[in-house]
């Protein structure tokens, strides 16, 4: 059994028999995707890779798209084995040589499950397993795409309990991959639903009872926005902030959650109460140019090569134009002409082409038709 050139031989050698199918998907241009690439082609797994498979290795992910679309891949470096017609085992992220060995192993014998993925090499001398939140929010994921939807419920309501409290530096995963994750999930399998639906009205059901601008109140809040996305009841929270914004003392909580209410007034074509929300464009576009600033920092390491950095930078473009189209139409909204005029200005400024002022133009029309229909 031998490594194939293609995708398309490597599932013609397997077609009519039960021998065991490894397809491996890295993306050369990324430092991690390399290391874990390396690995792949260490001679000990090449050796075991040999003894037990048909298998194939991309190095460019992004121009494999049969083997993403075929075997449900999103984001390199992954591997999927299949026998037959069915998944036997599947290892997403980065990690060594020995772990990869040990994932062949469990395949090959028909041991590997979500839940027994890796857990020999996390539990402590006594036995007791020993998964930080990072990695359980990995089994969660798991367990989903395994279809073990019930499972995977239970492990999002711990994580969504646990999670923050933990490692306060998965904040970000929880309010944002995992709130995907678990709406996916609920649209998908009622029962997940009614779970993540409990979870929410206990959230409610806790907050007259917060005093208002606490830490804990504001926390309470946010995660009661963020399950309302979840369950795509955001309908609950627009009417939360019609009642709220009267109110002064609500400035905090709008605040802390000033992205999720801007996407729903913004899905809404509620411009004018976008723009109130947004207040100073001059404090919104700075405030973009430090997270844009701060997101090529982090990303620089990833971007080794002139295509992965043509990439990013088209990214940012097309990003730029949308901030600076809603900004506009927010501020035609809120009927603050002088303020409209300056990010008119400031856009075309920052990049006069006929695509931005299709942008500004097409944005504006949205604003003219939702004032027309009120």
């Amino acid at each position: 059994m031998v490594e194939h050139a293609t995708l398309a031989a490597a599932r013609a050698a397997v077609v009519g028999n039960e021998r065991l199918l490894v397809v491996v998907c890295c993306e050369d241009s990324r430092e991690p995707d390399r290391r874990m690439l390396a690995n792949w082609h260490d001679a000990a797994v090449r050796r075991r890779l040999d003894a037990c498979s048909e298998w194939f290795v991309s190095d460019h992910f992004a121009e494999s798209g049969e083997a993403r679309r075929t075997l449900r891949l999103t984001w390199p470096p992954a591997a999927v084995a299949r026998r037959g017609d069915r998944e036997v085992g599947r290892l997403e992220g980065c990690c060594d040589a020995a772990a990869v060995l040990q994932w062949l192993d469990d395949v090959a014998a028909g041991r590997w499950c979500p839940l027994d993925a890796g857990e020999r090499r996390r539990r402590d001398v006594d036995g007791t397993l020993r998964l930080s939140p990072m990695q359980r929010y990995d089994l969660a994921k798991q367990l989903a795409k395994a279809g073990r939807f019930d499972d995977a419920a239970e492990a999002y309501v711990q994580l969504w309990a646990t999670m923050a409290i933990e490692e306060p530096a998965t904040v970000g995963v929880r309010g944002s991959f995992m709130v995907g994750e678990m709406q996916a999930l609920a649209r998908h399998h009622e029962p997940a639903r009614r779970r993540f639906g409990a979870l929410r009205d206990a959230c409610e059901a806790g907050l007259p009872g917060l005093v208002e601008d606490t830490r804990a109140a504001l926390r309470a809040r946010h995660d009661w926005v963020l399950l309302n996305r979840v369950l795509d009841d955001g309908a609950r929270t627009l009417s939360w902030f019609d009642v709220a914004r009267s109110d002064p003392a609500q400035a905090p909580a709008f605040a802390c959650n000033d992205a999720e209410l801007e996407d729903l007034l913004l899905a809404n074509d509620r411009w004018a109460d976008l723009g109130t929300l947004i207040g100073d464009p001059r404090q919104r576009l700075a405030r973009d140019r430090t997270f844009e600033l701060e997101c090529r920092r982090v990303t620089a390491k990833h971007r080794t090569d002139p295509r992965s950095e043509r990439e990013f930078a088209r990214i940012e473009i097309v990003r730029r134009r949308e901030q600076f189209a809603i900004l506009y139409a927010a501020m035609l909204g809120a009927r603050r002409a002088d303020d409209a005029a300056w990010v008119r200005a400031e856009a075309l400024r920052a990049e006069d082409s006929a695509t931005m002022r299709r942008a500004l133009g097409r944005h504006a029309a949205r604003v003219r038709r939702s004032l027309r229909g009120a």
